[in-house]
């Protein structure tokens, strides 16, 4: 694994961790899924973070709910200025380093003779 190459058959391929933060598809938060949702009731817009509205026909200007919760809670100031399903978002982006801290990398276990 540390070459990033593994052989399958007479093959040798290319591997890369792929990681994937869960989003949810109702309030655009990470760590759960649409259907956990404890908002599922409500309409949240993907353009502009608001409620009560869809991304169609959304009359605001682009900008990321979760860069603004992560300007609020830590006193940072992170660009806003696009959708938040954005693979360059500063929330996503820290996403995926705090899921990357959490994975184990088990040793494996010795073989028994």
């Amino acid at each position: 694994m540390k070459s990033g190459k593994v052989n399958l058959g007479w093959c040798r391929l290319k591997i890369r961790k792929f990681i994937r933060p869960r989003l949810c598809f109702v309030c655009y938060r990470y760590g759960h899924m649409a259907r956990d949702c404890i908002d599922r009731d409500k309409i949240f817009c993907s353009r502009c973070g608001e409620e009560k509205h869809k991304a169609a026909e959304c009359p605001n200007e682009m900008s990321c709910s979760n860069c603004k919760r992560l300007n609020l809670r830590l006193k940072e100031e992170v660009d806003i200025k696009h959708d938040v399903k954005s693979r360059l978002c500063e929330s996503y982006l820290r996403e995926i380093d705090f899921i990357r801290e959490k994975i184990d990398y088990c040793k494996p276990v010795p073989k028994i003779q």
